[in-house]
């Protein structure tokens, strides 16, 4: 059996939830928000970032020093749903560490 040493990362925020209305006349716009991701483990990283439609992410994968941190914009795209009906619509950004089978989960709410 090998020995892992387990990623550690932190979130400034643990769940990304956006908020959109209906106006009449006005074309739906992407929301977005900035979710900032910091390696607390011992070891640099490498991350794939695994996300479904609504929502996507600005990079695909990214790579952290110890210690380090980065920032990636996580978009709700509204115009999906076209019933105009209220609803909540539920993801997940799946973050995978290159190497290991450890992965983090950040829940999105649109």
């Amino acid at each position: 059996m090998a020995n892992f040493i387990t990623p550690s990362l932190t979130f400034n925020n643990p769940k990304l939830e956006f908020k959109y209305e209906w106006e009449k006349g006005v074309p739906a716009q992407a929301k977005v928000q900035e979710l900032a991701i910091m390696n607390t483990g011992p070891l640099k990283t490498t991350l794939g970032l695994k996300i479904e439609p609504p929502f996507s992410c600005s990079v695909e994968t990214l790579t952290l020093e110890k210690d380090a941190e980065d920032t990636v914009r996580v978009e709700f795209d509204p115009s999906s749903k076209q019933d105009r009906v209220s609803d909540t619509i539920n993801g997940k950004l799946v973050i995978s560490h290159e190497g290991h089978p450890h992965k983090d989960i950040v829940p999105l709410s649109g």
